[in-house]
């Protein structure tokens, strides 16, 4: 069975990570992987950080006032827990 890999998120594509290190996902109920998440290291988490920034620079986000950002952040946060 081919499973999907999924990559780290950075700058709207998905990556492999720099290390190439990855962790298997096993489906509980017959022990077979179903995917793979990409680890990210520090230079992983540095290329996110340069993408962010450079966004928030030059992209719309910045155009949007501190509150309305800070309210968008906590509701993406609710909808992740």
């Amino acid at each position: 069975m081919t499973t999907p890999f999924e990559g780290l998120a950075i700058n709207g594509q998905r990556l492999p990570s720099a290390s190439g290190h990855n962790q298997p996902i096993y489906n509980p109920a017959n022990n077979e992987i179903i995917t793979h998440v990409a680890w990210a290291g520090e230079e992983d988490v540095d290329k996110a950080v340069q993408a962010a920034h450079h966004q928030f620079k030059t992209g719309a986000w910045r155009k949007i006032n501190s509150r309305v950002r800070g309210q968008l952040m906590l509701k993406l946060a609710q909808l992740i827990r």
